[in-house]
């Protein structure tokens, strides 16, 4: 018999598109499932919605938070209902095409020794007068990438028994649970991919991506890397780094001496680069140390930083 696959889908006001995604789980060629809906204390139609859904469909619960708990709570309250063997979650506004949950489960029963699969996704683009365009999400199994990125991405399988080992999502990481998830898991086994596009993913104004802000997420996601790549390095030492990667390790092991070294062997593209990430780590972390670093490594940097920061102060005031 075909194994149980959870899916989770936590929802706030997502009247607008919920119907679409809850549609594309339960029309999954992968009929082993089940779908837990977690509806986090929606003011609009949502809640009879899936209730609707609810009546036709056997293999839908239906939690109700009685007060409004964020993303990553939302995901511990379904996936401690979950029973299935295999986990995954989605979000309202996004949607599965119909072969997905088949194609990353045939992944994982064929490839025993990976504890992640994830594919390759549609970003579906759209501003604010509703006109829409389309990109595509590449997902990689490089470790090497998963601490430069995230590159899980939006459509995913997991084990059931690895998540419980590790524990659940990091509630003090909102906006970025998922890849604080995929870093604590990357640590316990092996990520696959299936370089497919197996999802669409909506990015618009209204969306918790498109709301965050300025800088919110950059800097909570370096906090996370200075976290977790001393880790990585711990267990695959001779990994090959990417120059984001050895500057933040020159902070971390506080060897700002060796910045100006690493500086000297830039292409000018890669001074650029080294720039830009001084620069956002300076405004996401409010850290003087990356300030710094700008005036030793250029006086021709440390002037455009200059211009840059006047020509931004009323915006990053407000950040």
């Amino acid at each position: 018999m075909d194994k149980l696959v959870s899916v989770v889908l936590p929802t706030f006001n997502g009247e607008e598109f919920i119907e679409q995604s809850i549609e594309s789980v339960l029309n999954q060629s992968y009929k082993n499932l089940e779908l837990i809906i977690v509806n986090d204390c929606s003011s609009d139609s949502t809640p009879y919605i899936i209730e609707e859904f609810a009546k036709t469909d056997s293999r839908i619960k239906i939690i109700h938070n009685k007060s409004n708990q964020k993303l990553p709570k939302s995901l511990n309250i379904g996936f401690n209902e979950a029973n299935g063997e295999y986990w995954t979650w989605t979000s309202d506004d996004n949607y599965y095409l119909d072969n997905a949950i088949e194609e990353m489960v045939a992944y994982l029963e064929e490839n025993p020794n990976k504890v992640l699969v994830c594919t390759d996704f549609t970003n579906v683009h759209i501003d604010t007068n509703g006109n829409s365009s389309e990109s595509e999400f590449v997902v990689s199994e490089k470790i090497e990438d998963l601490i430069y990125w995230d590159s899980v991405g939006a459509c995913f399988l997991y084990r059931a028994e690895v998540a419980r080992s590790i524990g659940g999502y990091d509630e003090s990481c909102f906006k970025v649970e998922d890849y604080e998830y995929w870093l604590r898991m990357g640590l316990e086994g092996e990520f696959g991919t299936i370089h497919k596009n197996l999802y669409a993913y909506r990015l618009r104004p209204q969306s918790l991506t498109g709301t965050q802000k300025l800088y919110e997420v950059a800097g909570k996601t370096e906090r996370l890397l200075l976290k977790y790549l001393p880790l990585y390095l711990k267990k695959y030492p001779n990994l090959d780094l990417k120059l984001k990667c050895k500057l933040r390790l020159c902070f971390i092991n506080g060897e700002d001496y060796k910045l100006k070294e690493l500086w000297e062997k830039c292409s000018l593209r890669e001074k650029r680069d080294f720039y830009i990430y001084l620069r956002t780590c300076y405004v996401s972390l409010k850290d003087e140390k990356y300030r710094e670093a700008i005036a030793q490594i250029s006086l021709f940097y440390r002037f455009k930083f200059w211009i840059w920061l006047l020509s931004r102060k009323h915006k990053l005031e407000q950040s």
